[in-house]
């Protein structure tokens, strides 16, 4: 299993915060983005987080089964060990 860096594990903190807000709009978003919106790890749970935080919003209010088939479903999509870490710790954050 993968070992998120703090920044990105911050970030996927904001996304979940308050699912009807938009993350980005956030002043801690904006400033965590400062800092660290160059690296290439940040940048690639961002594009992740955008890709798949409307998926999991969307199945919050389903049958806990139907919540972890669509997580499911999202993890097998993605290759990558880092997307596959940050939609896991997305989902968990925000289903939990």
């Amino acid at each position: 299993m993968i070992e998120l860096n703090p920044a990105v594990r911050e970030l996927i903190a904001i996304y979940t915060k308050d699912l009807s807000q938009e993350p980005e709009t956030r002043p801690d978003f904006k400033a965590l983005d400062a800092a660290n919106g160059t690296t290439d790890e940040f940048k690639r749970a961002r594009s992740v987080l955008r890709e798949y935080r409307p998926i999991i919003i969307e199945c919050k209010d389903r049958h806990p089964q139907l919540q972890v088939i669509a997580c499911l479903h999202a993890v097998k999509r993605e290759s990558g060990p880092l997307s596959r870490a940050v939609i896991r710790d997305l989902a968990l954050q925000a289903l939990a």
